[in-house]
């Protein structure tokens, strides 16, 4: 079994003991965003997040995640509950001409 996953499995483990269902955590990237005319643009970053580390900058519009095409914020927000921390997601963004890809590790929220 891989190490990634151990904790996981350990708190479902522990969660079929006690009868519970364990929280599921979506990874962190910790940016926020807002809808705008041409696209999902970045508004913020929260400090010390994983986004913050990253080339990306406020005004950077995100066009796809892992390929899935990002046009609404709502798009955004559920491509982003979807993912668990420590996960590598691949972002192509936007900032006037220019496009990129890169790579970001998510993290757990604090």
């Amino acid at each position: 079994m891989p190490e990634e996953i151990l904790p996981y499995v350990k708190n479902i483990k522990a969660s079929l003991l006690l009868g519970t269902v364990p929280e599921r955590k979506a990874g962190w990237l910790g940016i926020k965003v807002e809808q705008g005319k041409n696209g999902v643009a970045i508004k913020s970053f929260e400090p010390s997040s994983p986004a913050m580390k990253s080339p990306l900058i406020a005004g950077d519009f995100i066009d796809a995640i892992n390929g899935e095409s990002i046009k609404t914020v709502e798009d955004f927000n559920k491509f982003m509950n979807k993912t668990r921390p420590r996960q590598t997601i691949t972002i192509r963004y936007r900032r006037g001409n220019y496009e990129n890809e890169i790579k970001v590790t998510l993290g757990e929220r604090p």
